[in-house]
C-alpha cells in the first residue's frame, strides 16, 4: 500500500513491474502502472503542483490523487544493473520513451470496469488552439472519457467529442 500523502515516505521504485496504464483517455505521452500508483510523465508545472500542494492548498488534498514524488526509470540507452524493474508490453518510442515520472494514487485500482473522463477546467491555456475550444468560452473543455455499458463494453471519446 502507498504511503499517506505528504508523508516523508518513499515508494521502493527498485522493484516495480511496470505495465501500461490501459485507462488513460487524454495526454500527449503514455502512462504507466504499478500495483495501485499511476506513473506520469513529468512535467514540470504539474510537478511544481504537486510538491507544493500540501504545504500551500491543504484544502484541494482530499479532492485529488495522493502525490508519492518521483521517479527515474532507466533509459532504453542506458541499462541499468542496480535496478529490478519489468515492462510488460511497452513500446516507448520519441516522446514517450521519458524517464522522469510523477507518481500518483491509481484511482481505477480498485475498479473492474472504471468510468474515467479527463477534463481541463479554467480558462487560461497554452497554446493558439485553446482559443478554438470550450475553455476559452465555458472555461471547461473535455479531453477524452471511456465509458463503461454493460453488455455493450466500453465507449471512447477523443477530445473531439462534442463540438459542433
Amino acid at each position: 500500500m502507498p504511503p499517506p500523502p505528504c508523508s516523508d515516505q518513499c515508494i521502493d521504485t527498485a522493484h516495480l513491474r511496470i505495465k501500461p496504464f490501459l485507462h488513460q483517455v487524454g495526454g500527449h505521452c503514455k502512462m504507466m502502472r504499478s500495483k495501485g500508483i499511476v506513473m506520469k510523465p513529468l512535467v514540470q508545472r504539474e510537478f511544481q503542483f504537486y510538491e507544493r500542494a500540501c504545504f500551500e492548498y491543504p484544502r484541494i488534498i482530499p479532492y485529488i490523487a495522493h502525490y508519492y514524488g518521483t521517479t527515474s526509470l532507466p533509459s532504453p540507452q542506458t541499462p541499468s544493473s542496480s535496478s529490478i524493474i519489468e515492462v510488460d508490453s511497452l513500446n516507448l518510442i520519441g516522446e514517450d520513451a521519458r524517464t522522469e515520472y510523477l507518481l500518483l494514487q491509481d484511482l481505477t485500482y480498485k475498479y473492474r470496469r472504471p468510468c474515467i473522463l479527463d477534463m481541463k477546467i479554467g480558462t487560461r491555456q497554452r497554446g493558439a488552439v485553446c482559443a478554438s475550444t470550450t475553455s476559452s468560452t465555458l472555461g471547461i473543455r473535455i479531453c477524452g472519457m471511456k465509458v463503461y455499458r454493460p453488455g455493450y463494453g466500453y465507449e471512447v471519446h477523443d477530445r473531439f467529442y462534442g463540438r459542433s
